[in-house]
């Protein structure tokens, strides 16, 4: 009985989304990117292109290395960057809704492996059109930029310290 509910739940799943591709949801992600990670880094900012045909809304994305992906909006106030976790991000038909730097962002959060240059990192969108019904899209994001300068070794043993170094003459 618990098998023939799981395989009712993959087809109805299933006709979800046939039914919304057969609506004509035609949504396109694209410049995906995001700047390298490390393992165990509580939290990294992802950004990409959503365009559609019709409306939707995006209520979810997913990726399998980060525990969760947060919506985030943000705003640029003065030269002062807020941001704000929401729980669904409208897609007008025609317009494209940009997650960029210093705007709303994806936060992939609780990395759970190393992503370095040029690694692809998949991400699983998942929006509703106006009859509720899911439409998912799936893009990869492309890892690029610096990685953050990780802390000097200490100097050696009998070494003179930072402070006590000679300083370069003038």
């Amino acid at each position: 009985m618990t098998a023939l509910r799981g395989v009712r739940a993959l087809l109805v799943a299933g006709c979800a989304l046939l039914s919304s591709a057969a609506l004509g949801a035609d949504v396109q992600l694209a410049n995906g990117w995001m700047r390298p990670a490390a393992a165990g880094q509580a939290s990294v900012d992802a950004y990409v292109d959503i365009r559609s045909d019709t409306p939707l809304t995006l209520i979810a994305v997913t990726t399998p290395v980060a525990r969760r992906v947060d919506l985030v909006a943000g705003t640029m106030t003065d030269n002062d960057y807020k941001t704000k976790v929401v729980p669904v991000f409208d897609v007008p038909a025609g317009r494209e809704l940009r997650f960029a730097l210093r705007g709303n962002v994806l936060r992939l959060v609780d990395i759970q492996r190393s992503l370095g240059n040029a690694d692809p990192v998949p991400l699983r969108f998942e929006f509703r059109d106006a009859n509720q019904r899911a439409v998912i899209a799936t893009t990869q994001l492309q890892v690029r930029g610096l990685i953050a300068p990780q802390p000097s070794p200490p100097p050696p043993a009998g070494a003179p310290a930072a402070a006590d170094a000679p300083k370069p003459m003038r």
